[in-house]
């Protein structure tokens, strides 16, 4: 107890600023590729960036990996993001993205295209952007023996303040549909929500939209602004995580008292797609942080 006390003593005041920026990525054979950089204050040393990435596989045994570095690299220069973790990387060039793993053990070079971007919301205290929406990931990764081909939609969203609002407790729901002709997405917290919709590369209007989570899927409705509803069946590959991965033992103690405790799952879906008189099949990634 005595230690933990010191522990608390040592943590800052602002523990909870942070900025991340979260990379989804829906492989063709339904694979999943969640990655979140982050530079935060949630540990014991100010500043800290981290990488967690997971590779969720449709079969077999999923890859996780993470780093975490002192000094990481955090700049958003002539509106472009650039991120380093160690001699892994996400950079934002124009009309592309680039992110890069290079530890021998897991290594990865992934190239995303697509020049569709979301709205922000948010304030100067807590903000959510969609920085592309409806991209086009192409590239490889390989763990261990495992060697997989990325081919597959994507969603790049960022996240910054100083109050992450699943450390007060509010849950998470995201739900982001892909086909050929549409890209759509609502990423909700409480009654705010971070939504986009696009027909054949042209925006709709979403200003109406809300995510109802039912009993093994998800609704998401844009009406009456804009003609559009969605049905998406929670399916596989499915993967849950815990909070403060990325912190030690004791890290993670006192944040579990500091904060609510949190639990995040990633899976797949299946969509329907209705759009004014006619329906269209879709893929979506559900992303749920639910709280205690």
């Amino acid at each position: 107890m005595i230690s933990l006390i010191a522990l608390l003593g040592c943590i800052p005041t602002d523990l909870t600023t942070t900025e991340s920026v979260e990379l989804y990525v829906l492989n063709s054979d339904g694979s999943i590729l969640d990655g979140r950089f982050s530079v935060s204050n949630s540990g014991l040393l100010l500043g800290q960036g981290h990488l967690s990435l997971d590779w969720i596989p449709n079969t077999g045994i999923h890859s996780p990996y993470k780093r975490s570095d002192i000094s990481p690299i955090n700049s958003r220069e002539n509106g472009l993001l650039h991120m380093e973790v160690g001699p892994d990387s996400l950079i934002q060039e124009d009309g592309q993205w680039s992110f890069t793993i290079n530890s021998g053990e897991f290594d990865m070079r992934l190239q995303l295209t697509g020049e569709l971007e979301g709205p922000t919301r948010g304030d100067a205290i807590w903000s959510t952007s969609a920085l592309l929406v409806g991209a086009q990931a192409t590239g490889s990764l390989r763990s261990g023996p495992s060697h997989s081909i990325v081919s597959g939609d994507a969603v790049v969203l960022r996240r910054s303040g100083e109050s992450p609002p699943s450390l007060s407790g509010l849950g998470r729901d995201s739900v982001f549909v892909f086909s050929s002709d549409f890209s759509i997405g609502i990423d909700q917290v409480g009654g705010e929500a971070v939504a986009w919709a696009f027909y054949q590369g042209e925006p709709l209007v979403v200003e109406d939209a809300v995510l109802a989570r039912q009993e093994g899927s998800f609704l998401l409705d844009f009406r009456p602004s804009s003609p559009l509803y969605i049905e998406v069946a929670a399916g596989t590959p499915h993967l849950a995580s815990e909070p403060w991965q990325h912190l030690t033992y004791l890290e993670r103690l006192a944040g579990d008292i500091l904060f609510s405790d949190h639990i995040r799952r990633t899976r797949g879906g299946v969509a329907r797609i209705y759009f004014q008189d006619s329906s269209h099949s879709g893929r979506a990634i559900i992303n749920v942080v639910d709280t205690d």
